[in-house]
Formats: structure tokens, sequence, C-alpha cells
């Protein structure tokens, strides 16, 4: 073999080898992998599994950590450092999920590609703000189970709403948005979440629970009763909480009961307000835990006006009653009244939210 021969055949195998590397790098169709870009954490944030805060929390990734962001992709808009709907893909602890970009600091995202596989899809909604305290409901009334609490100032999404009782709250309003919170789904007045843009919020297409009227009246007279029991002395001026953990107070007349007994916290109740709660009721349709009074007059307050848990009656004629109450000179009490032989106890009301 002549030294021209062999060059020849060195040349065209180096070739063949080049032209191989070349293909595999892409001539063939195979996509290459976007590069990953380094972010740092703005603030403590949280991988999920998905590009929503409703999705499950995988792990945390404390505030100045680098993290390498594999790919971004649309998701839920959030508003921290800075405001984006773009979620980065990462690895954390073991974990793969999604991170909000908002709390990502990428310096040079030039390189960054789009997710090439789908996140879990997110649940629909919109998003809200809670204006106080929130309470999560199993159903859209006050005397359903609580089953969370979100702190005022917390974003979430709300998945849907639907007609329940009205609360007077920041908002008055009858519709409850469905959110899930700390892992629990139910329900939170929209009266406390302000919802910058609602035009892509739906009616849930299958209705709340219906709240569970027995254990709603069951609670109304126990709470009644943790001030019996605590023998609170009566006062239109004093205040004093109910069996909650937080230490709410309520005045300590009549009225003041009752809004303890209803755990109503919207505005200040007295005997002539507190027809926005509870509706007049034949004495035939009376029940436990439904109340008897003279409401709806402003001139009823004080001396004037009085109100009373009804807890069931006596006899068989339903002439007199027995009652859960806080009166002047006795203070938290149980009697036993005589329907109409005074100017207050001639009428029943029931809570509106049942």
């Amino acid at each position: 073999m002549t030294i021209r021969s062999t060059l020849r055949r060195r040349i065209a195998a180096a070739s063949a080898t080049t032209l191989l590397t070349i293909t595999g790098a892409g001539l063939l169709g195979i996509p290459a992998a976007h590069a990953a870009a380094t972010g740092y954490t703005t603030a403590s944030v949280t991988v999920r599994s998905g590009t929503n805060t409703s999705t499950t929390a995988l792990t945390t990734i404390p505030a100045g950590v680098a993290v390498s962001v594999q790919c971004q992709t649309a998701g839920q808009t959030i508003n921290g450092t800075y405001s984006t709907h773009y979620w980065g893909k990462v690895t954390y602890g073991g974990k793969t999920g999604y991170v909000s970009r908002a709390y990502i600091r990428v310096p040079d995202a030039t390189g960054l590609g789009a997710c090439s596989t789908s996140t879990p899809v997110p649940t629909t909604g919109v998003t809200g703000y809670a204006t106080a305290s929130l309470t999560v409901r199993s159903g859209t009334n006050t005397g359903t189970t609580a089953l969370a609490t979100i702190p005022s100032g917390a974003a979430i999404t709300v998945q849907c709403q639907t007609p329940g009782q009205t609360v007077n709250g920041t908002y008055s309003t009858h519709y409850w948005g469905k959110v899930t919170y700390g892992g629990r789904t139910g329900y939170v007045s929209r009266a406390y979440v302000r919802i910058p843009d609602a035009t892509g919020l739906k009616e849930c297409t299958t209705s709340a629970p219906a709240p569970d009227i027995s254990a709603a009246r069951q609670r109304v007279l126990d709470r009644g009763m943790n001030w019996v029991n605590r023998r609170i002395p009566y006062s239109m001026y004093n205040y004093t909480a109910g069996p909650d953990a937080d230490g709410y107070r309520w005045r300590t007349d009549c009225s003041g009961m009752i809004a303890m007994a209803y755990n109503l916290r919207d505005q200040s109740y007295y005997t002539g307000n507190l027809t926005s709660k509870f509706y007049p009721i034949a004495k035939s349709s009376l029940q436990r835990g439904d109340i008897i009074g003279n409401l709806g007059d402003p001139a009823s307050a004080g001396a004037a006006g009085h109100v009373v848990i009804f807890n069931g009656w006596t006899d068989s004629t339903k002439t007199r009653f027995r009652t859960i109450e806080q009166t002047g000179g006795i203070g938290a009490t149980q009697l036993t009244r005589t329907w109409g032989d005074s100017f207050w106890n001639k009428q029943g009301y029931r809570f509106r939210g049942w």
C-alpha cells in the first residue's frame, strides 16, 4: 500500500467520525437540552408539586441559596420580590418540583428554556387576598366546622364561588369561595377576600355540603352555657371572652350573649339590629337554639329590649319554656319563662344561616 492511499483512508475515517459526532448533536433531529440557569432565592421559598400555591408543598429552600433552575413554565401569578406568572423547575433536598420565580433572582436567564413536559394542572380559579384573619369552613355557613385559618394578607386561589350565609365584613355578600389552604379544602366568606380580577371566577359545579343544623344548634347552646357556668355578671358596658382560644370578647348583656353564642364578630349587636342575622318564625316552629325577643326596633336598646336563647318547652301546651340568657341583676343564667307574659317574649327568631 502506498503512503498516499494510506493517508486517504485516514482522512476518510476522520471525516466519518466528525460527521457522526455532528449528526448525533442535532442533524438527525434530536433536540438539544435547554441549559439550566443558576438562580438565588430572595426569600424562603416553597418547592411545590405544581405551578400553584394550592399544590402539594414538597420542601422549603432558605433565602440566599443558589439553585439550578432547569426550565420554566407558566402558572399562578405571584407578587413577591418580583411579580410574575413563571415558575421554575428545580431539584432541592432530593425533591423535584416548582418554585415561583417571584422569589428567584436569575442573573442570566438567556439560556433558560420552557419546560418540555407539562407541569401538573393547577386548580383553576382566581387569586384573592384575605383582608382579615379568615376561617376555612366545611360549608357556606359560620355554623359549619372550622378547618383552617388563613392569616390576613395571605394570597389564596379561589377555585369557584357559591351562595351561602350573608356575612358583613370588609364587604357584604352571601357568596363563599372554595379554597384549599394548609392541605384542607373548604369555603371562606368572600366578605373577607379581595379579588382584584374576578372575571374568571365561576360558580361551583357542586353545592357545598349542607350545614349540620343539629350540631350548629348544640354549639349555640354549649356556647351560651359557657357563660352560665362561668357566672358572667350582667353589664351593658363590660366585655368578656367566650370559649374561643383567640380570646375574642363580647359585651356582657343579653344581645352580647346572643352574639357570643352564635359567634357573630362583624359588628356590635343589640336587639335593634339582630334582625340582620335572624328572621321571625311562628311559635309552633321554635326549636332549641332559636331565640326569643323583641327585635328590630332601634328604640329597643337597653332596658327597652330583651332577647334569650330558647332551650325547649317544659309542657305539651307550649306555655312555659326554658332559656339560656344574660339578664340584669342576675347575669348569665338558665330560667323558665311563660310565653307572652312580657313585652319581649311574644316572638321567636331563627338564624338566617339555617
